[in-house]
């Protein structure tokens, strides 16, 4: 029998493949108490990789399948012996990790895809912040159809996982919405810094913020409708029609607390004609004084300036809704 190449890794399983490892000279050979030590690779440590290990190679066998054929009868006969039970699979329980740590794991491995991918985050920023330069703050929440692919990417990811026992929907569903609330935030607060003051809103600090958490909570509601309707429809083209058309639902809420911000607090002159005399385009107590009071101008659009907490409630139950909603869609739903 021809002995190992030089540049052969056994470990690697060179032995399998390599045929002059193979007993082709003699009926059959043994040998008994060999004791084979490699170095770790890591630690630089002494490893035993056989110990003790008694074995027969007949002709035309490898070695490798020998040793392994060796080991199996090894445990069979020992399972055979007075006092000695097989251990059966159904007794067998790896121990899980803890509920709380599962969306750390999930939440710390869609941070490095944020920065990663840049899917995720970087152009939907520049298709958030492109849209809403052109049309309108109302409108960005339209460009979160972008978020589709991604999550649908991390939905295969989590049927696969947990076929395997590991990830349940609850912590996907956490972890999702938690990695989220930076970018969305820090993407509202790109557009407003700029919007907000261009377009000549009134020069509040409270007016900026409150603009703000409008625009805030309305790409919040939109990616959870993201969530909702691909964990439904986990199909590309089809979640990407859903959304665009379910978009709407929860703008005009959104529109309105915008209008409050702006209007509630403001007052407007107004417009001259050509003979000299004022003429206003709304109704309001502050006409005989040439001016327009704001809140008569919400009024003209029936919307009340004092809902504005009950608006800010009701879009935090549609998100909450599509949540749990996409939760049990998820539960539900077999990959």
């Amino acid at each position: 029998m021809a002995s190992p190449k030089k540049n052969d890794d056994l470990e690697l399983g060179g032995v399998m493949k390599d045929t002059s490892l193979t007993n082709d000279v003699v009926q059959n050979y043994t040998w008994r108490d060999i004791n084979v030590q490699v170095k770790d690779r890591v630690r630089s440590d002494p490893l035993s990789i056989l110990l003790n290990t008694n074995c027969i190679v007949h002709a035309g066998e490898m070695i490798a399948s020998a040793l392994i054929n060796q080991e199996i009868e090894d445990v069979i006969s020992k399972a055979k012996q007075a006092g000695t039970s097989v251990p059966q699979l159904s007794d067998i329980h790896v121990q899980k990790p803890h509920g709380w740590t599962i969306p750390l794991v999930l939440l710390q491995r869609a941070w490095i895809k944020s920065y990663r991918d840049i899917v995720a985050y970087g152009i939907r920023v520049s298709m958030y912040l492109g849209n809403g330069y052109s049309h309108g703050s109302a409108f960005m929440s339209f460009t979160a159809v972008a978020y589709v692919l991604v999550y649908l990417e991390d939905q295969a990811t989590f049927y696969k996982e947990r076929a395997n026992g590991i990830v349940g929907p609850l912590a996907l569903m956490i972890s999702n919405f938690i990695i989220g609330l930076p970018f969305l935030f820090f993407i509202g607060l790109l557009f407003s810094v700029v919007e907000y003051w261009l377009t000549g809103f009134r020069a509040s600090g409270t007016g900026f913020m409150t603009f703000l958490m409008w625009l805030f909570l309305d790409l919040v509601a939109a990616e959870s409708l993201v969530v909702l309707v691909s964990s439904v429809f986990p199909v590309f083209v089809v979640a990407l029609a859903v959304t665009a058309f379910a978009n709407g639902l929860w703008m005009c809420i959104c529109l309105q607390g915008m209008m409050v911000n702006e209007f509630k607090h403001r007052t407007y002159s107004c417009g001259k004609t050509a003979a000299g005399q004022y003429q206003c385009a709304y109704e309001s107590s502050l006409n005989s004084e040439d001016m327009i009071a704001s809140v008569d101008v919400l009024k003209n659009y029936d919307i009340n300036a004092n809902k504005m907490g009950k608006w800010v409630g009701i879009i935090i139950s549609i998100i909450i809704i599509y949540r749990v909603l996409g939760y049990l869609a998820l539960r539900f739903r077999q990959g």
